[in-house]
């Protein structure tokens, strides 16, 4: 199935986190449930966002570092998907933490 493209009726951020899930699992190899679960511990909430779910700012904001933190340095960001800048470690929440360790 494809993934990319506008998703209409989103907000900008989750429109973004899908875009970006989408081109992270293919250039990857993996399924969207695959994704899904290295950025929130939730194999279906990718899937619950495309049929209208939605997040808090902070979690859409932490799902963006999260995925900028994961991103393939052979992968190019989308020049259309502004990039979040690192987060140190000291200001991850601590889920964040075990997350980053066990997935990378």
């Amino acid at each position: 199935m494809a993934r990319q493209g506008h998703y209409p009726a989103m907000s900008r951020q989750i429109e973004n986190i899908l875009t970006l899930s989408a081109r992270l699992a293919e250039h990857e190899g993996i399924t969207h449930w695959g994704v899904s679960r290295r950025l929130s511990g939730k194999g279906d909430l990718l899937d619950r966002l495309e049929k209208g779910g939605d997040l808090r700012t902070r979690t859409a904001e932490h799902m963006l570092e999260r995925l900028s933190a994961l991103w393939p340095d052979d992968l190019e960001w989308p020049a259309s998907i502004p990039r979040p800048a690192p987060v140190p470690p000291r200001h991850r929440r601590w889920r964040d933490d075990w997350i980053f360790r066990i997935l990378r």
